[in-house]
């Protein structure tokens, strides 16, 4: 086989390894909150047809720009299954690969291009960050791109690449701001740039890219600004908040960039409790050949400054060579003196840096003893064989991670995998369908999908086909008035719903989809049309309205309230009237236990159901748990329960009985039987 034939045949030998480990057991990824919100934010855009001026948070308390929304946005276009938006992202990164290949043989030559898409298309961790739809997962490709341009201004004539430069790095930060920290690496490339370059020192020349790349960063922030300045400019002071915090150095920076090279510490997916079990499944290496990867990468970063300094007066090779040191070392230098803390997706940024170094070394190594021709063959083939031994090993270890993650319990670390999620959404809409409506009640921890995962998931990939109704499982029973059955869907775990259902709506046993390790499942229920649940007291008067059209129906007391002990109370009540202006916070439910003598000796407060999802019609039952105070006297008890607004910082708005008096009481009071 002739050199022109191998190098058109390793790019693509290179791209199917890449696709097969990324695309190999697809339906064992995590598709978790982080992934679901993103895709809910594409979802709403696509649905909508308006455009999100702000991505999701970051863990610094600052919403993220919306660009990764937009790029979500295009496989949501034609699908809300997990799976496909994942293989999305795998594409994105499959472009990184190319990427790293054609970078490296532009400017370093083919063999460099070869080793450092080898070794990103191979690496665990790169394989990982390639198979979940994070905002950060998109950033390689453009990144490289970014690079692409910088190189492209710098050692060539085309001066309008300066621009292109700016607006990437720009267009990077609205992915994720984690690009932020190669800011400082541009700069500094620029300024680098000027001093070797004489030609591009004149104002001409620089001056009027770098306005136009300024400009073009400011018009594609002005809608996020223009939404922050609307909005008190909350994320700008989060920001500055954030950034005039006390630094601290943070090796985690170094350790995570270095962690990142190859699949050192991969068993993490397995969690806390399973790592050591998924290290008995797989030939135990101790990741000493990633450790070695992650050594050469250092050695070769040394011989690179040396390289740079010995051909100084080779103005190309010194901006090629002093550019790559920037992007390794930059970010994590810019990282070790953090305000926040350091995770290691913050270090994604740095793909194919590394291997791009690494590819250098050894190329040079290789050309060093051509003229030797059997130290050249010998050294050509240990570096092959070296290298497809690493390439086999990561591999290996990519395949076994997502092997065992598929079928263990891996709490702690890798979330549920997206085949259970699949089947979970294939049961909802048979049966939502075949009863009509495409109605179902889905009972999780927490009911709002911008907040809780168990919403935010099977929003996502039945919220187009099904009408879903979230209720937190510890907090409320929902009863609607539909003209057919319901569905009712319980997530995996105990709680108050869980207990309580099976005495009101008949179980689908056959239908039950269950997690890894039958560690919990997901149950399925179906409610009969017109299903009203009877409270264990009614007392005298009831059922009495509220102004805002909840109907008080009666209550039931599942614990006996006594001094010391926690009254469990279950609270029955219905929506006659949608309210037409309803606050954004919502109302809240007042229960308070009164004793003989008109003391409080209990209290708890709680939202119920959030009133931007009553429908009307809706009947209730809402938890409460009234912890009686220890000094009370032995009773008996009055419950008085009424609903007010929470006007922060101190104002509370009661929401007044309809019915006789002068003025309208704000609540009621129901003898404790």
């Amino acid at each position: 086989m002739t050199e022109r034939t191998r190098h058109a045949i390793l790019p693509i030998a290179i791209l199917i390894l890449a696709a097969v480990l990324r695309l190999w057991n697809l339906d064992a990824t995590e598709f978790k909150y982080d992934e679901a919100r993103v895709a809910n934010l594409a979802a709403e855009f696509v649905d909508t047809g308006v455009p999100p001026l702000r991505g999701m948070g970051s863990s610094a308390g600052v919403d993220n720009p919306p660009l990764a929304v937009y790029l979500i946005a295009l496989p949501v276009l034609l699908t809300r299954d997990p799976l496909l938006v994942t293989a999305f992202v795998v594409l994105v990164n499959l472009v990184g690969v190319w990427g790293a290949y054609a970078l490296g043989r532009r400017y370093w030559g083919t063999g460099v291009g070869v080793v450092a898409s080898a070794l990103l298309a191979a690496s665990p961790w790169a394989v990982f960050y390639s198979r979940k739809v994070w905002a950060q997962d998109l950033l390689p490709p453009f990144v490289i791109l970014l690079f692409a341009l910088l190189l492209g201004w710098s050692i060539g004539d085309r001066r309008w690449l300066l621009s292109g430069a700016i607006v990437a790095l720009a267009g990077l930060t609205q992915i994720h701001f984690a690009t932020l920290a190669l800011l400082p690496v541009l700069g500094i490339a620029c300024v680098l740039t000027l001093l070797l370059r004489p030609t591009h020192r004149r104002l001409a020349w620089w001056g009027w890219p770098f306005l136009v790349g300024l400009g073009g960063s400011v018009l594609l922030y002005a809608p996020y600004l223009a939404f922050d300045a609307l909005h008190g400019w909350g994320n700008v002071r989060a920001l500055v908040q954030a950034l005039s915090g006390p630094t601290t150095v943070d090796w985690n920076a170094v350790r995570y960039a270095l962690l990142n090279v190859g699949g050192r510490e991969i068993h993490a997916l397995a969690g806390p409790e399973r790592f050591r079990e998924f290290l008995d499944t797989i030939v135990n290496l101790r990741y000493w050949p990633d450790r070695a990867e992650e050594a050469l990468v250092l050695v070769c970063a040394a011989y690179l400054v040396v390289r740079t300094w010995r051909h100084r007066h080779d103005w190309r090779q010194v901006l090629r060579d002093s550019t790559l040191l920037l992007w390794l070392v930059g970010p994590t230098a810019v990282l070790l003196r953090s305000r926040t803390p350091v995770f290691p997706h913050y270090l994604i940024p740095l793909y194919p840096a590394p291997y791009l170094v690494l590819g250098i070394g050894v190329n040079d190594l290789l050309r060093a003893v051509r003229s030797r021709r059997q130290l050249y063959r010998l050294a050509y083939g240990t570096v092959g064989f070296l290298g497809a031994v690493l390439v086999v090993w990561q591999a290996y270890l990519s395949v076994s991670i997502f092997a065992f993650v598929e079928h263990h319990d891996t709490p702690g670390g890798a979330g549920t995998p997206v085949a259970i999620l699949r089947r979970i959404s294939a049961t909802v809409r048979s049966h939502a369908s075949t009863w009509g409506g495409d109605r179902a009640i889905v009972y999780c921890p927490g009911d709002d999908p911008a907040l809780d995962e168990c919403p935010a998931v099977l929003k996502f990939m039945l919220g187009k086909t099904a009408d879903l109704r979230f209720v937190d499982d510890n907090s409320s029973l929902l009863f609607p008035e539909s003209q057919g059955d319901t569905l009712l869907v319980v997530a995996p775990g105990e709680s108050r719903a869980a207990d309580a259902l099976p005495t009101c709506a008949d179980p689908l046993p056959g239908e039950t989809v269950w997690l890894r390790e039958g560690k919990g499942a997901y149950r399925f229920y179906r409610l009969a049309h017109g299903y009203v649940p009877r409270p264990s007291t009614v007392p005298s008067g009831a059922p009495v309205t509220l102004e805002n059209g909840v109907q008080l129906l009666g209550y039931g007391v599942h614990s006996p309230a006594a001094p010391g002990q926690t009254a469990r109370l279950a609270l029955f009540w219905r929506v006659t009237a949608l309210p037409p202006d309803p606050p954004p916070q919502g109302y809240r439910f007042a229960n308070h236990l009164l004793a003989a003598s008109g003391q409080r000796v209990g209290q708890n407060d709680g939202p119920g159901y959030p009133v931007q999802r009553w429908q009307l019609g809706d009947t209730l039952l809402s938890w409460f748990d009234i912890p009686v105070a220890s000094t009370a006297g032995p009773g008996p008890y009055t419950l008085r329960t009424g609903m007010y607004i929470y006007w922060p910082p101190d104002q509370f708005v009661s929401i007044r009985v309809l019915g006789k008096g002068d003025p309208l009481p704000d609540a009621v009071e129901w003898p404790i039987r």
